[in-house]
């Protein structure tokens, strides 16, 4: 499935005919499936509910997932908690998004991972506010040479401007960096809690 600025949600998401909208070709494509995305920026909330890989064409410049500040910029989750997801980013920039919770990125009960990936300017505010740019909640997050950058949690509780893991598994490998995040209140960087939390970082 293909995206492209230039494109249209009434093609076929072919290579020859893209979607216009990231959601439109999540929406279309089956468990497993591989989403490119051409350079430009798309303003979008994006949901993803199933296992998939969705990776940035950076030929000609970026590739960056603009929150718009109405939302999660990606909301990763399934409903049913018996099951889990499976997602895979590669080559995107999600920036600016604004929720009470997972302002960059939401992800419940999936496994994510990243790769050369930058979540960047993105805020948490109002009732919650936890994880202005990631929230993980029962969720494994990996990031390969990938920033979480300038994300900032505020109003109260204000936890975790970097990330918030809760009864999580996050993974830091190969020059990924976690820099200049903020909260109110506790975690600028990170807040962990829960038993089943785990943070490892290799770089």
């Amino acid at each position: 499935w293909y995206v492209s600025n230039d494109g249209s949600d009434q093609n076929n998401g072919s290579y020859d005919y893209p979607f216009a909208s990231v959601q439109q070709a999540i929406d279309a494509a089956n468990d497993y499936d591989l989403v490119e995305i051409f350079s430009g920026e798309y303003f979008e909330n994006i949901v993803i509910n199933k296992s998939l890989n969705i990776g940035g064409n950076n030929e000609n410049g970026d590739v960056t997932i603009n929150g718009n500040q109405t939302g999660s910029t990606v909301r990763i989750e399934i409903q049913e908690m018996s099951d889990s997801i499976d997602v895979w980013l590669y080559g995107l920039k999600m920036v600016n998004g604004r929720s009470d919770i997972g302002g960059g990125i939401f992800v419940s009960n999936a496994r994510l991972e990243m790769e050369m990936c930058q979540v960047l300017y993105n805020q948490t505010a109002g009732q919650g506010s936890q994880g202005g740019g990631i929230y993980a909640f029962h969720s494994t997050v990996i990031l390969h040479d990938s920033d979480v950058e300038n994300n900032n949690s505020n109003d109260l509780p204000g936890l975790g401007g970097g990330i918030y893991a809760e009864n999580s598994l996050v993974y830091l490998y190969d020059n990924s960096w976690v820099l200049n995040n903020s909260s109110d209140v506790s975690g600028g960087g990170f807040y962990a809690t829960g038993s089943g939390t785990y943070i490892e970082m290799h770089n």
